[in-house]
């Protein structure tokens, strides 16, 4: 996919920071399982709780997406977007929370500075403005964004809190793009909690 493309399906706009940061320590991730993603060769580990979904098994999954089926319905649309263009899409799924799971996209590789920060900047911002626009009761709430690399690897993150003023419910999204000397990906988290998956993002390889 196309990193034009990933702009367009994407969902989420922060502004954007810049800092060097080394990973976390390697006993941060004792006890977590590798996941070999369908992107050919490549992994990462996340803890042991994940297990594997798919769009077609998602409400056996996440039960919560039985209940509000609005909200399934608008990450059933985001997983046929990006299945249109990746077709072996990685969609994982935290066993022990009422609703999280990740979306796991392949990219055309594209290298993660100032620059490109930017044109996301600009072009998911105005996705953002869109979307405020046609939804009457949601607020967008900006939590995290940034921009982190060490000699491996170069991650941008952005994330906020979607809040539904009507039913009084909210969640959380945040958006990972991920390039490494071989590749560029895309993970898509979406919670109830708020927690995320930011440091174990570091274990990519392949």
């Amino acid at each position: 996919m196309s990193l034009k493309n990933l702009i367009y399906l994407s969902f989420i706009i922060l502004g954007i920071w810049s800092c060097n940061q080394s990973p976390p320590p390697p006993d941060l991730f004792a006890g977590a399982q590798t996941i070999n993603l369908a992107q050919e060769s490549a992994s990462l580990k996340l803890p042991a709780f994940f297990q594997r979904s798919s769009i077609y098994r998602l409400t056996e999954d996440i039960p919560y997406l039985k209940e509000d089926t609005s909200f399934f319905r608008s990450i059933e649309m985001t997983l046929e977007a990006f299945v249109f263009e990746d077709k072996e899409l990685d969609i994982l799924v935290d066993t022990t929370s009422e609703l999280r799971c990740l979306i796991i996209v392949d990219g055309q590789r594209f290298e993660i500075d100032e620059t490109s920060g930017k044109i996301f900047n600009k072009q998911l911002g105005e996705q953002m403005r869109q979307l405020d626009e046609e939804n009457l009761f949601l607020e967008i709430h900006k939590i995290d964004s940034k921009m982190k690399m060490n000699s491996e690897i170069q991650m941008l993150k952005y994330k906020y809190e979607f809040v539904n003023t009507f039913s009084r419910t909210s969640h959380y999204r945040s958006l990972f793009f991920i390039s490494n000397p071989s590749r560029s990906l895309l993970v898509i988290e979406i919670s109830v909690e708020g927690n995320d998956v930011e440091d174990y993002l570091w274990t990519v390889r392949g």
